[in-house]
């Protein structure tokens, strides 16, 4: 007679390819299964799991709505009845993505020496990792008129039109990677030169040559265009 002994075999951990999240996406990921050589029914658990992703111990499954951009390991061990144990380790990594433009930018009226103001509405732009939005403005590649100006901290356009025109203004959210941009158009109408009323009466003797000019303020332009007289 003699005795047989059978040895416990440890789990075998199957390969594990990386894989990619977007953020603020959700993300799912069935682990492959672990072999046991003595057919013996596996107990999974995982470590290394950012706050956005859960494991599913009985289904092997990750998911969750992926976080902020980053990098993270997960270990899955695979336990026999024994306690024998085996592991994988494999890298979840949510890249930068880039901010959104929602189309938003409503095109704007402005009136001569007017004071105009817009605020760039706060979902105008939105970013799917979380991240704070930096914000910069032109003229669709020119410098904003000279009268305009744009308060990045507060996203708003403030000024008081002095000429007649349309400007195409760009408006651009950076999330430290990446950009993108939206338009809006401002237009301000020519304005009709104003008269201020200040023309007096005159009296003069027949037979007199008389000369006098007009006041300097009798007539304004809200545009500051050249008058013809």
């Amino acid at each position: 007679s003699f005795t047989l002994n059978v040895v416990n075999s440890a789990p075998v951990a199957p390969t594990i390819p990386n894989q990619t999240a977007t953020a603020g996406t959700a993300w799912s990921y069935t682990v492959p299964a672990f072999t046991d050589p003595n057919g013996d029914v596996l107990t999974y658990s995982a470590s290394g799991l950012p706050a956005w992703m859960s494991f599913n111990a009985t289904t092997r499954v990750l998911s969750g709505t992926a976080g902020p951009v980053g990098s993270w390991t997960i270990n899955i061990t695979a336990t026999d009845p024994s306690g024998v144990t085996a592991s994988r380790s494999f890298t979840v990594t949510t890249p930068s993505t880039p901010p959104v433009y929602n189309g938003t930018l409503a095109n704007q009226a402005a009136t001569p020496s007017v004071a105009f103001n817009y605020t760039v509405p706060a979902g105008a732009f939105t970013d799917p990792n979380g991240d704070v939005l930096t914000y910069s403005a032109d003229a669709n590649g020119s410098p904003l008129p000279a009268w305009l100006t744009f308060n990045a901290t507060t996203r708003a356009f403030s000024g008081t039109p002095t000429t007649a025109g349309s400007w195409i203004i760009r408006v651009m959210a950076n999330d430290g990677t990446n950009t993108v941009s939206g338009t809006f158009t401002v237009s301000v109408a020519n304005a009709a030169p104003v008269y201020n009323g200040t023309l007096p009466s005159r009296s003069a003797p027949v037979d007199t040559v008389v000369s006098w000019s007009l006041p300097a303020g009798a007539f304004t332009d809200p545009n500051n265009d050249a008058l013809t007289y």
